[in-house]
């Protein structure tokens, strides 16, 4: 998966909550191809899936912007939403309509409205999961990564490490091939001499 991070959230801790969302959405996180997650100061929370692409995009504003109770969720006991929350939500959401693709492929014209309520209940169940754990999932999902990933080569340094390993691999063989000419240049003199010698007598 190709993550996009523009937030404040570490880059691995998004990858482990992407992952925790989806096998709660039942949906193979290996298939998604790209998650991007955004800063918004437009909107409180929004998304967006591209259902052919496996690309979701998860916008999602600041932490101030986000006191109160979410009137949507019903039957959930009254906490204050925080920004993780419209995070978890958001995702889950637009992981559902991934989800949806895959089951019943959407064949295009007019939208229909019940594509969007499954979502919006995976989406709400989704979160009542997460605060059912959530101290033991942020300790989790904020542990840095033990062995800090490598950073990608570019296709430039690529081809500038591939050069100096031909470099190398060549100045090895110029360096033996010197070498064998050495040795048979004395093997060709000795004959040479010996030859010398025989016409002589």
């Amino acid at each position: 998966m190709e993550l996009l991070n523009s937030t404040d959230y570490p880059n691995y801790f998004l990858r482990r909550l992407v992952s925790w969302v989806a096998k709660q959405v039942d949906y193979p996180v290996r298939e998604i191809r790209k998650a991007e997650f955004r800063n918004s100061t437009e909107y409180l929370r929004s998304g967006r899936a591209w259902l052919h692409q496996k690309r979701i995009l998860v916008r999602v504003g600041p932490e101030n912007r986000f006191p109160g109770h979410p009137l949507y969720c019903k039957g959930v006991p009254e906490w204050p939403l925080r920004r993780i929350h419209a995070l978890i939500e958001v995702t889950a959401h637009e992981l559902c309509h991934l989800d949806q693709e895959r089951r019943v492929p959407y064949r295009g014209g007019k939208r229909l409205h019940r594509r969007e309520r499954e979502p919006n209940m995976m989406g709400r169940d989704v979160m009542i999961a997460f605060l059912e754990k959530e101290d033991e999932l942020m300790a989790q999902w904020m542990e840095p990564p033990k062995r800090a990933a490598k950073p990608k080569k570019s296709a430039v340094e690529k081809r500038e490490e591939a050069a100096r390993a031909n470099l190398a691999n060549w100045e090895r063989k110029l360096k033996l091939a010197k070498t064998k000419v050495r040795k048979y240049k004395q093997k060709v003199k000795y004959y040479d001499n010996r030859n010398a010698a025989r016409s002589g007598d």
